[in-house]
């Protein structure tokens, strides 16, 4: 083997060693970032609170649109038989 085949082998593995590097480093950071999204979510009371009280609301409107549905089902029934 000659030594400029070696020395283009070498940047080549430094080259590979160094994408690699730059992928994980752009992984954790990705990682971190939503992590500390999440964490901002968390901590955000305000926001929870208004999103809990929508689902109760419309868990309340649904079940009371459910009680009228079985109403008019039952009235219907009751004049056709």
């Amino acid at each position: 083997m000659n030594p400029k085949d070696l020395k283009l082998k070498q940047g080549v593995l430094k080259f590979l060693a160094k994408t690699d590097e730059e992928k994980r480093k752009k992984l954790l950071e990705e990682k971190l970032k939503r992590d500390n999204l999440l964490n901002l979510r968390r901590q955000d009371r305000k926001t929870s609170g208004k999103v809990s009280r929508m689902m109760k609301l419309t868990k309340s409107a649904n079940k009371s649109c459910m009680a009228d549905a079985d109403d008019c089902l039952n009235e219907s029934l009751a004049k056709q038989g």
